[in-house]
């Protein structure tokens, strides 16, 4: 039998040309490194049963057209194209959700509100029963074609959205071992920050791959230490297996491709803060702190503050925290569905970027501002200092009155700024993306081959091994 390493797409099929998260970004940059590796090779997970099933030549050539970037006035028979393309990939895979994103690529936006908006999505979510009911009763019909099966053996790379609808309970053939890739444990860890759903279907993940010793690889050092005191204080058995830490890389953004300027934030002096608009990330906090600055330094001592990602969990706090901020509300620019060139030139042409969050597995806000030498002031949790390589400022704590403290100086004196500049191109060691696919598909590759690679050596009585 042949060896192999299924990469699980079933995310990216479900989410389709929607502008990416982190966690998409991360996958898209596996599935374009998975090109050069021939032992690697596509696959999703069907909703019910959840099995894994290969991804053909025809629908991964499908899924990467979906996946390339569009312009922004698209004709009518690219937007149809995209329609069939994105409904015949999730035919397999259909959910609540499906109806949603086909109605938002009809309208080529990214807007979930109107008229026409939740019109198409009722039309597009009764065409979508119609269809399961047919696939069910096909399904029930003698001379229906068998299920393929695997002739391969190796690992399967589990996506974050198979693992969040399963729970990490699939069907796999028998000779290919379930593999992880752990991007944070904050559902556990600080639930405060999660749906309750959320935390209860991230324990019941957590226990489940370390009572099996699956296979886990987590995105930072950060989150590995969480993991293994998630598996010392709420486990019942230790895994077989330690987790491999393999850090991310700088930036999911091809910094070397061409840029578009943004429109609102030409010509301006900005604070640049990339990220989605969630319950972790603490946007009001540098509203907050920017009243405070503008304040004491006046409006023109003060950069204009950039947010650019998608709404999110948190975005009528950020909406509150502007009403409540009118000095801050007017030098902030709120920006949504920018592109990988444009979030190119505002890395490009920011003065200064920011980065708070209350928790995080890596924070590739940091990492992909280091990479393009732009200085970033961020939060003072461990997994940012992971990714800033202890080479950049922050605050004490995460308030208004920290931020504002610790980006003080920085504002009355720009030539700090141009100190950490410096610093930045001394010391940063940039890591490519490529670099932790490649990483990562050698481990796999390894515990693939040598079952027992990532076993933990035997502790003695009394004694607790801290090998890596």
């Amino acid at each position: 039998m042949k060896r192999c390493i299924y990469l699980d797409v079933t995310g990216l099929i479900a989410w389709g040309p929607a502008p990416p998260t982190g966690i998409q970004r991360v996958e898209r940059s596996l599935l374009h490194a998975a090109a050069d590796y021939p032992d690697v090779r596509p696959a999703y997970v069907t909703r019910k049963p959840p099995r894994l099933v290969p991804l053909g030549p025809s629908a991964l050539s499908q899924l990467r057209g979906l996946l390339a970037p569009r312009p922004d006035a698209i004709s009518l028979n690219d937007r149809l194209g995209q329609l069939w393309q994105y409904y015949i990939l999730n035919r397999p895979v259909i959910r609540n959700e499906t109806a949603r994103e086909l109605a938002r690529i009809a309208l080529a936006s990214n807007q979930q509100k109107g008229t026409a908006y939740q019109t198409l999505k009722a039309v597009f979510r009764f065409l979508l029963l119609i269809d399961k009911a047919l696939q069910m009763l096909l399904a029930l019909l003698p001379f229906r074609a068998a299920a393929a099966r695997s002739e391969e053996d190796g690992v399967a790379l589990l996506c974050f959205e198979t693992a969040r609808r399963t729970g990490g309970d699939i069907r796999l053939p028998p000779a290919v071992r379930p593999a992880f890739l752990i991007y944070d444990l904050m559902p556990v860890r600080q639930p405060e920050l999660s749906m309750g759903h959320r935390t209860e279907m991230m324990g019941h993940l957590l226990r489940r791959v370390i009572a099996r010793s699956d296979i886990l690889i987590t995105i930072s050092q950060t989150v590995r230490a969480d993991l293994e005191d998630f598996e010392k204080n709420a486990c019942d058995a230790p895994s077989r297996r330690r987790a491999k830490a393999i850090q991310l890389g700088s930036s999911a953004v091809n910094h070397d491709a061409a840029t578009t300027p943004i429109a609102e934030l030409e010509n301006k002096r900005f604070a640049l803060f990339c990220s989605s608009i969630e319950t972790k990330k603490s946007h009001h906090v540098l509203v907050a702190a920017w009243e405070q600055l503008i304040a004491e330094l006046g409006p023109e001592a003060v950069p204009y503050l950039a947010f650019i990602g998608r709404r999110d969990t948190a975005y009528e706090r950020l909406t509150k925290a502007l009403d409540e901020n009118p000095a801050a509300r007017r030098r902030t620019v709120l920006l949504h569905d920018v592109d990988d060139s444009g979030l190119r030139w505002a890395y490009r042409n920011a003065a200064l970027g920011l980065f708070a969050s209350s928790f995080e597995g890596w924070g590739l806000g940091v990492s992909e501002s280091l990479a393009y030498g732009l200085p970033v002031i961020h939060s003072p949790h461990p997994a940012l200092r992971e990714a800033a390589q202890d080479l950049m400022p922050c605050p004490a704590e995460d308030t208004p009155e920290c931020w504002a403290d610790t980006l003080r100086p920085y504002l009355r004196d720009p030539e700090r700024i141009a100190v950490l500049k410096a610093r930045i191109a001394q010391d940063y060691r940039p890591r490519a993306p490529d670099e932790f696919a490649r990483q990562l598909f050698d481990h796999l590759r390894t515990v693939s081959l040598t079952p027992d690679a990532d076993e933990k050596p035997p502790v003695s009585a009394g004694m607790r091994s801290d090998a890596d």
